[in-house]
């Protein structure tokens, strides 16, 4: 089972999105029975596939939300057994977690539940935090969770915390979105040298593989032409290439309703070809995203 994190320390990098795309590609177009986990608080890609719920004693302060009933619990059934709403804390606290369906054929979610994310962040003292950080490659090994999903993809909040820690940790590939601006590009070794930490102190049967930097939210500019040589230059085979466009990243996939479609059910334009015109923008987005999918299904599969 291959288990693929986007990580990166600083928001707006398109983080959610990549992980979104990767989803999508895998499940629908290679047939992959894939699982998201949502573990940042945020819960933008929950919002993507579930209705999430208000959290009545703090959605006035954050807005923060609540995973719904999961479509499979029963009235009567017994909590410990299955849950009425889950998320991924409970493998922390020994509850079982179940994953909900989504729209999209063979793709499965572990929504985010910031209160309780939190509350494990809050509630670990510091001798429990290995305990933390080695749990997710524990769970990640059951036998029933390898036998039901060929791919796990883990959105990860934009820090450095115990959960994210504990994210790279269970991860064989990790890739990080980094759009081409300034300040994130000076954060972009920091953050390589942080993956490579969490290679060196896990056991010796896993590996850790950093498989891409994905350069994101890119517009074909003169300067932003120049820093992607320059980040070609600096990282070699590391860059994905295509990178993500910024009108697909900013525009076409940053809206959250529930179940979306995903990219590859974005419409083809027949009249253009029937008569030969030119590709719509759309589809043109879609070509290129599905270039840069598969760029990193290579790295990951084969």
């Amino acid at each position: 089972m291959k288990i693929i994190t986007s990580a990166t320390h600083k928001g707006g990098e398109a983080k959610t999105t990549l992980a979104q795309v990767i989803a999508s590609y895998t499940a629908q177009l290679k047939n992959k029975r894939t699982l998201l986990i949502d573990l940042d608080k945020q819960g933008s890609l929950s919002r993507r596939y579930l209705r999430m719920e208000s959290e009545e004693t703090r959605a006035e302060i954050d807005g923060t939300a609540i995973p719904p009933v999961h479509p499979d619990y029963r009235e009567g059934n017994d909590p410990s057994d299955f849950p009425p709403r889950t998320s991924f804390h409970g493998i922390y606290h020994g509850q079982m977690v179940v994953p909900y369906p989504t729209s999209i054929p063979n793709l499965d979610i572990v929504p985010s539940w910031s209160s309780r994310l939190d509350a494990v962040l809050k509630n670990s003292p510091d001798y429990l935090l290995e305990r933390v950080y080695n749990r997710p490659l524990e769970f990640f090994k059951l036998p029933e969770l390898r036998s039901a999903y060929d791919v796990v993809i883990i959105d990860t909040p934009p820090d450095k915390n115990p959960l994210v820690i504990g994210a790279l940790r269970a991860s064989t590939h990790v890739f990080i979105p980094v759009q081409l601006a300034q300040m994130s590009l000076e954060g972009l070794e920091a953050m390589k040298i942080f993956v490579g930490q969490q290679n060196d102190v896990v056991c010796s049967d896993h590996e850790i593989k950093l498989a891409g930097i994905v350069p994101t939210i890119y517009d074909k500019s003169a300067s932003q032409k120049k820093r992607l040589e320059f980040l070609k230059d600096q990282h070699g085979d590391l860059i994905i290439d295509p990178p993500m466009y910024k009108r697909v990243t900013i525009t076409r996939l940053s809206e959250t309703p529930a179940e979306p479609s995903s990219f590859l059910e974005w419409p083809s334009s027949v009249m253009a070809k029937k008569y030969g015109h030119k590709k719509s923008q759309q589809e043109n987005d879609k070509h290129e995203l599905l270039e840069t999918c598969e760029e990193i299904y290579k790295r990951v599969f084969k």
